[in-house]
């Protein structure tokens, strides 16, 4: 999901710059959000316990992807 996001933030089918690129590092922050979020729902609403792992986790793999999608840019 994240990386989908982020590819859509950068991708440029011919267009410029691409669709919303100064986004990324607020879909990021949107996505660890949302995963805090669904962390609290579970411990609520199911018989699983929130992980404070999962959260931190979910934040690595969504700054790596970041770096990745900067780098290419960068690249590009």
């Amino acid at each position: 999901t994240v990386l989908l996001l982020l590819l859509a933030a950068v991708w440029r089918p011919g267009r410029g710059p691409g669709g919303f690129p100064w986004a990324s590092p607020l879909i990021v922050a949107g996505l660890v959000a949302a995963g805090i979020l669904l962390e609290v729902l579970q411990a609520t609403f199911t018989e699983r316990s929130a992980e404070v792992l999962d959260v931190v986790m979910e934040t690595v793999g969504a700054l790596g992807a970041l770096w990745v999608f900067s780098f290419l840019r960068r690249r590009a």
